[in-house]
């Protein structure tokens, strides 16, 4: 690691891409020790239910609407004419000032109504679908609530990060999404390695959230304060200047679920919870697929 950041500074990469960098390497990395750790600790059952969990989460495509891009092009056209003092506290022009905490007030309940959304359909809908698969004898109805309640929070806090990299804190932002990917990964080995089954899932996705709030209740707390408490004249008109970006945006977000994230909960309805794991590891089946 040591090694590659040398070789950033020497390329006069600035550290905000060399985080984005490092955690793409991370990911490289991570992503074949974990399936390898995968067909190594799950039962292909098993192997089914995790994997159609993560495609029934990706359903918070279909509430998000691809806002998060929307909100970081925004806020950075408000943050042009702001700035952040040592304190982490926003100052500059009034107008800009009150445009952004009208935006971010706007995506905080948006979010929070599709947070609650989400966990109420996806959460509901989600446990109806994997019911009616047969008994694998696998205790999965309790990882999937959890898992659901998790998502819907770090959905809901989404919107705070999108906004902090439209003001010019993007170094800051992948330098935690990297801290994310690592802790989150080291967390998903090591509940594999535990034989905690499902609920490795909920042990990463906590960890997860938990870099998150940290950033946002602790880093960033002085940043948030105006949302919460000032009052502005000057605000943003979601059906004037979001909503011609983000219809796009939301219907990009919908053919992309159906593109990579639809076939697995198909597969899974159509044959069962160890059908999934010849999609990812072929050498835990016995016999190969064929319809």
């Amino acid at each position: 690691m040591d090694v590659l950041i040398k070789l950033l500074r020497w390329m006069e990469v600035d550290r905000a891409v060399a985080f984005a960098v490092l955690a793409k390497v991370w990911g490289l990395f991570a992503g074949p020790v974990t399936l390898f750790l995968i067909s190594i600790y799950l039962s292909p059952e098993m192997q089914g239910f995790y994997y159609t969990f993560l495609s029934l989460i990706a359903l918070q495509s279909f509430v998000e609407l691809g806002f998060s891009i929307v909100i970081t092009q925004f806020a950075s056209h408000e943050w042009a004419n702001l700035e952040m003092d040592r304190e982490r506290r926003i100052k500059g022009d009034l107008p800009a000032l009150s445009r952004l905490i009208s935006l971010g007030r706007l995506v905080f309940k948006w979010y929070a109504g599709a947070s609650a959304i989400f966990v109420l359909l996806v959460g509901t809908g989600g446990y109806i679908f994997l019911a009616q698969s047969p008994d694998p004898g696998i205790s999965w109805t309790r990882p999937w609530f959890v898992l659901v309640l998790l998502s819907g929070l770090q959905l809901w806090i989404s919107p705070f990060i999108s906004l902090l990299e439209g003001c010019n804190q993007v170094k800051t932002i992948n330098g935690f999404r990297l801290i994310q990917g690592v802790a989150g990964s080291c967390a998903l080995w090591l509940t594999m390695y535990l034989n905690m089954g499902l609920w490795m899932v909920i042990v990463s996705s906590a960890v997860v959230l938990l870099v998150s709030l940290f950033l946002l209740l602790d880093y960033y707390r002085k940043f948030f304060e105006p949302f919460f408490k000032t009052t502005g004249s000057t605000g943003i008109d979601w059906r004037e200047e979001i909503w011609p970006m983000q219809w796009r945006l939301a219907v990009a977000g919908v053919l992309n679920y159906f593109i990579v994230s639809l076939y697995t909960p198909v597969i899974f309805h159509y044959h069962g919870s160890d059908c999934n794991a010849c999609i990812y590891i072929p050498s835990k089946i016995k016999k190969p697929y064929s319809p």
